[in-house]
This record gives C-alpha cells, structure tokens and sequence, in this order.
C-alpha cells in the first residue's frame, strides 16, 4: 500500500460512499462496515480522515454517525486492549475532537452529558475520563492565562483575587488548581526574547506586587509546601534560573510578605523531593542555596526565645 498510494486513495474513495450510505444498511450491516472500518484504519489501508464524512448533515440526522462511530471504536479498543492513547491518537489524526463529537449526536439529543452517557453505554468510560481530563486541564490554562493578562494590566490583587474564586467556582476548581493557577499566572513569561536577570528581575516584581494574592489562596502549611513545591519545579526548568539564587530569593521574599511560614520552609528543605522536571542534582542546587537562610531562620528563632 506504501508503494501504491493511488489504492488508498481509490479505497478512500470507496469508503467514503459507503459511510455516506450508511444510513439505508441494515443494523448487521453497520456493524461490519464499522469492523471493516477498524481492519482497514489498523492496516494503513485507507485514510482516517474518511470519518470526517461521518459529520455531514444527513448522517448525523439519520442517528448513524454516532451510532457508527460508537461501533467502530467499541471495535477499536477492543482489538487494542482498551489502550485509550492509541484512540485518543486516531481521533486527534482524523479532526474528532470532542467537540467534533458532540456535533455528531442529533440535534434534539445535543449535550455532553448525553455524550457521556453513550460512551459510557458502549464501555469507553476510560475516553470520557480522558475529555474530562482533557477539559479540565485546559480550564486551568485559561485561568492562569487570566491572572497573566490581569497582572499585565496591572489589576489590583484584590480584583484579581474575585476574579479567580468566581472562575473557581464555575469551574468546580479545588484549592490546590486554584493555586498553581495563580502562581503560574504570576510566573508566566512569555517574551523568549528576555535576558536571565531580566527575567529573574520580573519574577520577583510580580511575586512582590502580587503576594497579596498568593496568600489569599495558600493557606495552611500543606498548601504552603505545595507552593514552595511549584516555584521548585518552575525554576528548575530554566538552568539559568536554577544557578542564579532565584529560588531562595523567591522564597525568602514570600517568607517575608507573610505568604510562607517557617514550618513550611523547614519542612521542605527536611524532605528530599524528586523534581517532574530536571533531576536530583537540580534539588540538590536548590537545596544547597538555601541553606544560609535555613540557618539564618534558626538562629533568628533562637534570638527570638
């Protein structure tokens, strides 16, 4: 086939005709059209992008588009073992999205929990906790995008803070998201074109414009180790950053603005944390800067008693 695409292509062809027939098949007949469907996708002898022929208007109408397409992936996960990625790969290849989806259920039946429930019926709850999953992390980047273009035009906190517990609450967001959320709001940079220290130095501008906001949504030792967390994994990611004390001056400067306690910092540097980016080395360099001030804490809290 790889020697002889004009085949493909007249299969496409063919395949095509088919799937905009589809609906006068009988339900026997569906249903192995949507197994040869899988045979042929699985063996690179057509074109997934045939199923986008699934979303015109009269096979959408008729109910067999969905029908069809719940069939054939019914099929699909089953001759793969339930492996959800390879779908999720085929529907990416092929344009069908969620959304794309959704626009195949008939009208008067159009909504996602409908959706849902059809996947459900046909035993691909693991699709429907992958789109949620999907969904769900897109809604964080919105938000974190919010509180990004917010500090950009210079917000007050306090508006900012609003803002995020009513998108919190649509969103069903818990506290955690809300605050990786806002710190990455803070953190994000999107100008490539800036210097290390400028960006060191930008960081920590914001950190201490918006720290208000920050203690609005870290409250609680966990959530405060969980922050210290975020800002280690965020500077670890950029070598520059990570040499350059970033980390130890964020953290002293939430230590004073009152967003970090003691408790919080001590218990960090105690436990040994592997990063989701970098390496045990980049721990240890973080680690390593922050010991003066670890000391410097212990004896001001030593004066203190």
């Amino acid at each position: 086939m790889r020697r002889k695409p004009f085949l493909r292509t007249r299969l496409d062809n063919v395949m095509t005709k088919l799937l905009l027939c589809g609906s006068v098949f009988s339900e026997k007949e569906r249903t192995n059209l949507a197994k040869a469907t899988v045979l042929l996708i699985q063996r690179n002898m057509i074109t997934v992008t045939v199923l986008q022929k699934l979303s015109t208007k009269a096979c959408v109408e008729s109910g067999f588009s969905l029908n069809f397409f719940m069939t054939m992936i019914s099929e699909y996960t089953s001759d793969s073992n339930g492996e959800v990625d390879k779908l999720l790969v085929l529907l990416k290849n092929a344009k069908l999205d969620q959304d794309a989806l959704l626009e195949m259920m008939p009208p008067k039946d159009r909504s996602q929990e409908a959706l849902n429930a059809k996947l459900t019926e046909h035993g691909l709850e693991k699709l429907v906790e992958q789109y949620e999953k999907k969904k769900k992390q897109g809604t964080l980047v919105e938000l974190a995008e919010g509180v990004k273009e917010r500090i950009d035009d210079k917000i007050p906190p306090a508006e900012i803070h609003q803002w995020v517990l009513g998108q919190a609450e649509v969103s069903s967001l818990n506290d955690k998201e809300v605050l990786h959320c806002v710190w990455d709001g803070i953190a994000k940079d999107e100008d490539a074109s800036r210097k290390a220290h400028q960006k060191r130095a930008l960081l920590l501008s914001n950190i201490n414009t918006y720290s208000p906001l920050l203690e609005e949504v870290c409250e609680g030792d966990m959530m405060e180790q969980d922050l210290i967390i975020r800002i280690q994994n965020f500077i670890a990611a950029d070598m520059e950053m990570l040499n350059s004390g970033t980390f130890r001056d964020a953290v002293n400067l939430l230590y004073r603005k009152d967003v970090l306690s003691e408790e919080a910092i001590h218990t960090w540097y105690r436990r040994i944390y592997t990063l989701n980016k970098g390496s045990a080395a980049s721990s240890n360099i973080l680690r390593d800067q922050m010991t003066p001030f670890i000391k410097w804490l212990e004896t001001a809290e030593e004066e203190s008693d």
